[in-house]
């Protein structure tokens, strides 16, 4: 999900939406809603999500609804994904590389995108999207109701 949102970083109080960057009770910044991300899960063929803000889930959220519906499906979630205006929308490959983690409820991950070819380079070109957070599928998201 390419929001814009890459023009506030890095000032902490643009990107959480609030002076008070400590109490998440405040933040305020765009995530996906419960609806899409079911829509998604039903009905595309996807293994990852990403988006260029600090949560899959939009900053008021309580519940973390998008979190449980992609925990349920074993889709892990991307966050603060950069140079997502960079990818074009249709033809680029987007790669995330992992660490193996134990017992973690997410970690640090490169993710980069192979462009397709243009006009002017018949070869395919990287681009690095950043160095990014995984939210990976943790038990507690796995049975909750």
């Amino acid at each position: 999900m390419n929001s814009g949102w890459h023009h506030k970083y890095p000032n902490k109080t643009e990107v959480f939406g609030t002076e008070s960057t400590t109490d998440p009770t405040t933040f305020h910044f765009p995530g996906f809603h419960e609806n899409a991300a079911e829509w998604l899960v039903q009905n595309r063929n996807i293994h990852v999500i990403g988006v260029d803000t600090p949560s899959t889930d939009y900053g008021q959220s309580k519940t973390f609804p998008v979190h449980v519906i992609l925990g349920r499906a074993n889709i892990p979630g991307l966050e603060n994904v950069a140079n997502l205006d960079a990818i074009p929308e249709f033809g680029s490959l987007i790669s995330v590389a992992v660490i193996k983690l134990q017992d973690g409820s997410g970690g640090p991950t490169r993710v980069f995108a192979t462009l397709p070819p243009t006009n002017d380079c018949f070869m395919s070109t990287y681009l690095n999207i950043g160095l990014t957070f995984i939210a990976l599928v943790i038990s507690m998201f796995l049975t909750a109701d």
